[in-house]
């Protein structure tokens, strides 16, 4: 989720209503939502394209994925950073296609278009 609801309070911006913004949007995520979320680890896009940039068939995969998708600038850090997970989770330092693949099956919008075929 944004840092705050303007999204501009992330790392080298800040909002200009402050931490109260950031206190307000996390408010609005009801207490038994947030109980179901095991992990809570915060990765700074900038960063992120740094430590989790997938090989050139992932890159591949993923740039097709954006474009046939429709990903926004945060659906595509989100397919990364599951990808990423999924590469951890695997043993292995580099993202690779098979991370991106499967990394996109878990999206919302690639489920329902499967069962639309």
């Amino acid at each position: 989720m944004n840092p705050c609801k303007c999204g501009n309070g992330g790392p080298g911006a800040s909002c200009k209503r402050g931490p109260r913004c950031a206190a307000d949007y996390l408010a609005r995520i009801s207490g038994p939502l947030l109980d179901r979320i095991d992990l809570q680890i915060e990765v700074p896009a900038r960063i992120l394209e740094e430590i989790a940039t997938p090989d050139a068939e992932g890159v591949a995969l993923l740039r097709q994925a954006a474009d046939a998708l429709h990903l926004s600038a945060r659906g595509f850090h989100r397919t990364l950073r599951v990808a990423s997970t999924l590469a951890d989770l695997d043993g292995i330092e580099k993202v690779g296609r098979t991370h991106i693949a499967e990394a996109l099956s878990y999206r919302g919008e690639t489920l329902r278009r499967a069962h639309a075929a």
